[in-house]
Parts: structure tokens; C-alpha cells; sequence
């Protein structure tokens, strides 16, 4: 990975995984700084560790933007509640939940209940039901997707799980997200 993209997540995520009472600002003028900033991006890489061979998947996210990867948990959040989605049939809460999700997103959840009817993760692991408004369901989408893709990146060798969790939206996954999630993510790097 580029030390540019992990340069450009977000200066609070970086202050914390520096420690030693680094704050966000501090981290916010090295960046800025082009002689500081390269000496940043070499503590980074050197606290990382050097990547190893990457997989076709792991070379496909590390070649993303950290907007690209928070795209992709979005995307997994919709294919973790694709059954709720393609629920909602009342055209007023729709049109709110496309609005809120974005076609793209809704497009994939209908595709995906259609697709593995069979394989919805919230059918048979998550114990509640989730309510219909299409609030929740957004919430739910990006809170899951995220936890969805912190189980993924939990089985990634460390150095590339360290750059990942750098770029990731924050979230722990639960069991039922360690149990489905790593499918979720790979059977969307694979398409």
C-alpha cells in the first residue's frame, strides 16, 4: 500500500495507532509537513511490517481508497440485510431507504436476496428482527457492513490487517459477523 492512502486516513485514527500521547492535530501538521511527512510514512510501514505475496482479493483492497473501502463495507451491509431491503415494498419508506442507501446499494441488496435466498446472514444468525423504517435499515447497513468487514480483516496476516484497520470504518464484529462476514466480503472483492 501506497504510504500516501495511509497518510490520508483520518489524523485521530493515526494519533492512536502512534500513541504516546500524539494527538490528532500533531499528526495533522506532520502530514502537512513533506520532510516530516516522509519520516511519518516510514515509522508507519516500519510498525506494519513488510507485505507479503497478496491474493488476488488482498491485492484488490489494498489498491483502494479509503472512500473505496468504506464503499465496500457499505456494500456488505446491504448484501447482510438484503432480506430487509427487498421487504420493503411501500413506495414512500422505498424511495426514503434508496435515498438513504443509494441505488447502487439498493441494486446489490435486491440482487443479493435474489441471489442467495439461501444465504442471508440475518435469517439465521442475528436474534432480532430488524424494525422496517428505512432509518433503521440504513443504520443497521453501515454498522453491520463495517463489522462485516472488520471479521474479513481479522483474517488477514497482520501487516496487511494493520493497514486495513488504518482505512476500515470502525466496528467489532459479533459471532454471527465472524460466522458470515469474511463470505460477504469476498464474494464482493470477487465480483
Amino acid at each position: 500500500m501506497n504510504a500516501d492512502r495511509l497518510l490520508a486516513t483520518s489524523p485521530g485514527r493515526l494519533a492512536a495507532f502512534l500513541g504516546h500521547g500524539v494527538s490528532a492535530d500533531l499528526v495533522e501538521r506532520l502530514v502537512q509537513t513533506p520532510r516530516l511527512r516522509a519520516g511519518l510514512a516510514g515509522l508507519i510501514t516500519s510498525r506494519l511490517g513488510a507485505l507479503g505475496p497478496l491474493d488476488p482479493m488482498q491485492a484488490k483492497i489494498m489498491a483502494m481508497s479509503q472512500q473505496d473501502v468504506a464503499d465496500l463495507a457499505a456494500k456488505a451491509g446491504a448484501v447482510w440485510h438484503a432480506g430487509s431491503i427487498a421487504q420493503i415494498i411501500d413506495g414512500a419508506k422505498r424511495r426514503v431507504l434508496v435515498g438513504l442507501l443509494g441505488e447502487e446499494h439498493y441494486k446489490l441488496a435486491l440482487a443479493a436476496a435474489t441471489e442467495r435466498p439461501n444465504e442471508r446472514p440475518t435469517d439465521r444468525l442475528l436474534a432480532a428482527p430488524l424494525a422496517d423504517t428505512p432509518e433503521a435499515i440504513a443504520e443497521a447497513v453501515v454498522n453491520d457492513g463495517a463489522a462485516c468487514l472488520a471479521a474479513w480483516c481479522a483474517h488477514q496476516p497482520p501487516a496487511l490487517r494493520g493497514r486495513l484497520d488504518l482505512m476500515r470504518p470502525p466496528a467489532l464484529p459479533g459471532p454471527a459477523h465472524a460466522a458470515a462476514g469474511p463470505q460477504i466480503i469476498a464474494w464482493l472483492l470477487a465480483s
